[in-house]
């Protein structure tokens, strides 16, 4: 026969494997659920193409260029340096990467149809980006035309995405619209399509671009698209910085 401590032993040895077991099924499902949200995010479109880009960060000393006129020769004639090199197709920069957030929190304001002014905020924010910056990632311009370096320096121009020229002008055409920030006038010169600017997780918002002639900074982040011969390219591309 077993006795009383025998038997509440064995009880105990029970309660312990179920508890092991149920934990072991939380731990199962919690990880099927994991692995599930994964494929998920793994198989969301953000918007852009990263496949065979480089990502090259420069920081632009202020007190070395202190004057709009010189950091912008400067950032031109690096983002040129860098599309000499052999298999680039495209490059581009803006102050952040896609998917990491960063839009800055400019409001712009507009006149409506009735003629009262009303504040329009992206809720993704306002992004700087220089020439190039959407064919470098491969973000399609749905509408309109991108940024130039001969657009007239004294015009105000800004791209929208298409979720905020959903938002903003709904039933209207976007290109040829002006938003205003401050007492500055600006022009809708094109639509781009969405991306997810502020992770996978989160579905696209509205965005504003703008052109870092308007709104220079001093850290950039260059893109560069080359298909062709990939590897070599980091090096190649660090050297650029100190060419210039």
């Amino acid at each position: 026969r077993m006795g009383t401590a025998g038997r509440q032993s064995q009880t105990v040895r029970s309660a312990r494997v179920v508890s092991q077991l149920a934990l072991a099924v939380v731990f199962l499902a919690g990880a099927g659920l994991m692995v599930r949200s994964f494929w998920r995010l793994t198989h969301v479109n953000p918007g852009f193409e990263p496949d065979q880009v480089l990502t090259l960060r420069v920081s632009i000393p202020e007190t070395k260029y202190p004057y709009p006129g010189k950091d912008a020769a400067y950032r031109n004639e690096l983002i040129d340096k860098v599309a000499a090199l052999p298999g680039v197709v495209a490059v581009g920069g803006s102050k952040p990467a896609p998917l990491r957030g960063g839009g800055e929190p400019y409001e712009f304001s507009a006149v409506g149809k009735d003629g009262a002014p009303r504040i329009l905020h992206a809720r993704s924010g306002a992004y700087i980006v220089t020439p190039g910056y959407f064919r470098a990632l491969g973000i399609p311009i749905v509408r309109g035309r991108d940024f130039s370096r001969q657009d007239n320096p004294d015009a105000f121009y800004l791209l929208v995405n298409e979720a905020a020229a959903r938002e903003f002008w709904p039933n209207e055409n976007a290109i040829g619209q002006t938003l205003l920030q401050g007492e500055r006038r600006a022009e809708v010169i094109g639509v781009v399509g969405d991306v997810r600017n502020d992770g996978l997780a989160t579905d696209a918002a509205s965005a504003v671009y703008v052109p870092i002639t308007r709104l220079s900074r001093s850290t950039l982040n260059i893109f560069v698209q080359n298909p062709e011969n990939p590897h070599p390219m980091p090096t190649a591309a660090r050297e650029s910085p100190r060419a210039v």
